[in-house]
């Protein structure tokens, strides 16, 4: 990152040297400048100059960057799990042990670019969080969001994922954008709508499907997406933005094959906001349905929160991790990582088509996901360049759609305002201490529900929210059973090991 610090230093601060940087913590990558004492970060603002964060840092990456290296919980010495205890070990001790058809787990704090690249020499079987995208993330830098005369957000709330991007929708409206919102729960974005359609995950998927049959011609009986689709075809400056979670759901197909259709008719802008690869990654439910072909399993992250139940069973598990979380309690070896601010960072995962580098900020004991690898199988990356993507269309995939099941309550396990390794640090935490289910109060009522209900066999408390859509029971999904604060249940118990991030309730 070529960017120099401010001539006048941010802080009042007693300080010795100053660093820039990018902060990993969300595809956003703002910049920021740092003020050291020795190794210890004494304060830490928003670059003013940094064309992403124009000068802001979000409370999340603000907790990632101070919180994690000082954290009493962190993880510091290789652990090898003997006799149903662990005890310190070494990565000599572990090589004799890794062998067979192997899998790795890539997370979006700890690993980057060359980790990536490293994986894929190990294994073909790399698997991910992030939605692999055989095409362009984006045709538009956020800032250009801010250009277009009509914006539609499908189940997209970047203030939940891309934090500090929501600013150039803002921006957008302000100079007279249209700005239609379709999602089910009532946020930031909706809020600064034009017009908002607040209805259940399916629901957002056919609107999407009525918008693309009005934009060529049809006739739905959809009056909202008629009008929308005439003002996009007037005034010929529209972006779409389709939050990642949809892509993540059955009917991923329909929701990629709608913006074939809308874009192949008017040339409309599209960004995907959101955990998105360009390079090749197996998906959660791939891992689901592998694990038990798999003979080694390395991870980063957290995958196990996925899993319906506690029995893990078939790989000799390695997990590399920050905390001792619910996959490092399963897993038979537990390595120390090292996070963003630690380490040479070349960050990938969305940035909205951008791949940004960043230097440690502080050193730290641990591992990469690169310098495991090497040690395990001997082997290394040295040109960490992303390869050549070709800037494929959308238009030009070949994708299958599922019929759209209308009826019945559905689950939405999504974001909320704090993300998993935000719950072991107090502060954040403190935002959110609770695991509660959200939903309307017709919702409860048709339910029969008031204080709790039973999801996936577990008790959950009920909050009743009226920003949240009919028909639709919000489940956060930072929550595990082996967090310091307020545990809670994982992902896995909800939607039964499927990955499917909608999932019909009952």
């Amino acid at each position: 990152m070529n960017q120099n610090p401010t001539n006048i230093p941010l802080t009042v601060k007693d300080f010795d040297s100053e660093k820039v940087g990018v902060c990993f913590g969300c595809g956003c990558y703002c910049g920021y400048v740092a003020y050291l004492k020795g190794n210890s970060l004494v304060d830490i603002y928003g670059l003013p100059n940094d064309p992403n964060g124009m000068g802001s840092l979000c409370s999340r990456g603000i907790a990632l960057l101070q919180d994690i290296p000082v954290n009493p919980m962190r993880v510091r010495k290789i652990l090898i799990r003997e006799g149903g205890r662990f005890r310190e070990g070494t990565l000599e001790e572990v090589r004799s042990r890794v062998g067979g058809k192997v899998g790795i787990f890539l997370d979006r704090v700890t690993t980057d670019l060359k980790d990536h690249l490293t994986a894929l020499k190990v294994t073909d079987r790399v698997y991910s969080e992030a939605v692999h995208l055989p095409f362009r993330p984006s045709t538009l830098k956020p800032q250009e969001w801010t250009g277009k005369k009509v914006i539609v957000a499908l189940e997209c709330d970047p203030v939940f994922s891309e934090v500090m991007s929501v600013r150039w929708i803002v921006d957008a409206v302000e100079k007279g954008a249209y700005l239609l919102y379709v999602g089910s729960r009532f946020g930031t974005v909706a809020q600064k709508a034009t017009e908002s359609i607040i209805v259940k995950p399916p629901l957002v998927v056919r609107f999407l499907e009525n918008l693309a049959e009005e934009v060529e011609g049809g006739n739905t009986g959809d009056d909202t997406a008629g009008r929308v689709a005439e003002l996009i075809l007037k005034l010929g400056s529209s972006v779409l933005l389709i939050g990642d979670t949809l892509l993540r759901t059955r009917w991923r197909g329909n929701v990629l094959r709608s913006l074939q259709r809308i874009r192949k008719r008017t040339g409309a802008d599209y960004t995907v906001v959101g955990d998105v690869s360009p390079l090749p990654v197996r998906s959660v439910e791939d891992l689901i349905r592998e694990i038990s072909d798999i003979d080694t399993l390395i991870t980063t992250g957290n995958p196990f929160v996925h899993l319906p139940d506690e029995e893990v069973g078939g790989p000799f598990k390695i997990h590399i991790t920050l905390f001792p979380n619910l996959t490092a309690n399963l897993s038979d070896v537990v390595i120390p990582a090292v996070s963003f601010q630690e380490r040479e960072f070349r960050g990938y995962r969305n940035g909205f088509g951008q791949v940004r580098s960043s230097g440690p900020l502080v050193s730290a004991e641990g591992y990469t996901l690169s310098e495991v690898l090497k040690a395990l199988f001997g082997v290394e990356v040295y040109d960490v360049t992303l390869p050549y993507l070709p800037p494929v269309e959308v238009a030009r995939l070949n994708v299958n759609e599922t019929p759209v099941e209308e009826e019945g309550v559905y689950i939405l396990v999504d974001r909320t305002l704090v993300d998993d390794l935000g719950h072991w640090s107090l502060w954040t935490h403190g935002m959110e201490k609770e695991q509660v289910v959200r939903m309307n109060r017709k919702t409860a009522e048709s339910l029969g529900v008031s204080e709790t209900v039973f999801i996936g066999g577990e008790e959950l408390k009920v909050r009743i929210d009226n920003n949240v859509a009919d028909d639709t029971i919000l489940f956060p999904d930072s929550f595990e059973e082996t967090q310091p604060f307020d545990p809670g249940v994982r992902v896995g118990k909800v939607t039964r090991g499927t990955g499917d991030r909608v999932v019909r309730y009952g």
